[in-house]
């Protein structure tokens, strides 16, 4: 072939490519509805093509639970994996961490370690101060209003990640649901966490210093210097004070899951978890995940993992088990308790406004049509 030819034929080449690229890139502007968001859609295209999730291989899985969004399955599931999968799991992991494990997960190609981890401790958090110049949040991990105070805010913080590759699973849940399984289990006795049978003081200092209103704590009538333990206060307050109460102490957990799952929308080896699908489908959700991130361990995995699924509970395994809550009351009682919640206007938006984000069908107490 003399040069020319050669020439004609790679310059052909070429416009063939471009055309290929263009129309692929036309397609992404058609399919979302004319906004400019290629990246999304590649992304979903390099999905189709390497399986689901689009994720070939990572470096290592992070669990990411809420209070009360399923953390006993999360911690179990992390057991599974081990088990079935012979690699590293790490309980507590840490911001400062999370690289170094991260990159440590190179070593065993095809069985990525799995870190449990909470990750509003990675939230960077930044507030604008009245000359409009942007500082850093004092309080890490919590957005902050001008003056630095802490504040509930789903904006003002970002995400960072270890440039290793790595797959994320969040587990998520109704906040409304959150906020009532929240009140029943710190009433237990005794107390299925340390940090319950605390003094009431240091426990209404540290809502503050997490952005909870003071008024808003006032305006219940309590006594915020009182000594009896946070969960002897529960178990004597009125009932519709005291799921106020529990609502204010869990409200700056609701808005760092709405912020984390903002951020995972947009990350390609993110995996949202709702706790209601995870109830009602585990094995399924199990299969899912191992077909994206373990896919020669599925089968062993599913069955590790059957052990998480509290539908193959007894119901007296059940009845002693202090995490599981909501097979113990009724339905009637959530909705006693979540009415109580919806009457007060204040409780009523941040709750609708978590909501929202997390797409959850909240028009019960909301009102109006909101994604599911």
């Amino acid at each position: 072939m003399d040069s020319h030819s050669f020439q004609q034929n790679f310059v052909s080449l070429r416009r063939l490519a471009f055309a290929a690229v263009a129309s692929i890139l036309l397609l992404c502007l058609v399919l979302a509805n004319r906004t400019w968001t290629p990246p999304a859609c590649l992304r979903e295209a390099a999905a189709a093509a390497e399986g689901e999730g689009g994720v070939a291989q990572v470096a290592a899985v992070i669990g990411s639970a809420n209070h009360k969004t399923g953390t006993m399955q999360l911690v179990c599931l992390g057991k599974a994996v081990q088990a079935a999968v012979d690699t590293n799991i790490i309980s507590n992991t840490t911001a400062s961490d999370t690289a170094a494990v991260a990159a440590a997960g190179r070593a065993t190609p095809g069985r990525p370690s799995f870190l449990v981890t909470y990750f509003r401790s990675s939230h960077e958090c930044y507030g604008l101060s009245p000359s409009k110049q942007a500082f850093k949040c004092p309080r890490p991990g919590f957005p902050c209003a001008g003056d630095g105070s802490a504040a509930l805010s789903l904006d003002g913080c970002y995400f960072s990640f270890p440039t290793v590759p790595v797959g994320v699973l969040h587990f998520v849940r109704d906040p409304w649901d959150v906020v009532t399984s929240a009140y029943w289990f710190h009433q237990q006795e005794p107390a299925p966490e340390a940090w319950i049978d605390v003094e009431f003081r240091r426990r209404a200092l540290a809502m503050v210093a997490e952005g909870v209103p003071r008024v808003a704590l006032e305006a219940l009538g309590l006594d915020l210097g009182a000594s009896q333990s946070y969960g002897e206060l529960l178990r004597t307050l009125p009932e519709e004070v005291g799921i106020q109460l529990e609502f204010w102490r869990s409200v700056p957990d609701l808005y760092a899951m709405a912020r984390q799952y903002q951020f995972f929308r947009l990350h390609p080896g993110g995996l949202q978890l709702r706790y209601e699908d995870l109830q009602s489908r585990w094995s399924a959700w199990v299969a899912r995940i191992g077909a994206r991130f373990y896919p020669r361990h599925v089968a062993a995995l599913v069955d590790k993992a059957k052990a998480c699924d509290v539908g193959n509970w007894s119901k007296d395994k059940l009845a002693k088990s202090n995490h599981v809550t909501a097979g113990k009351h009724s339905d009637d009682d959530r909705l006693r308790l979540q009415r109580a919640l919806a009457q007060r206007r204040e409780v009523r938006r941040h709750l609708c406004a978590v909501c929202a984000v997390l797409e959850y069908d909240c028009a019960l107490w909301c009102g109006g049509k909101q994604r599911r």
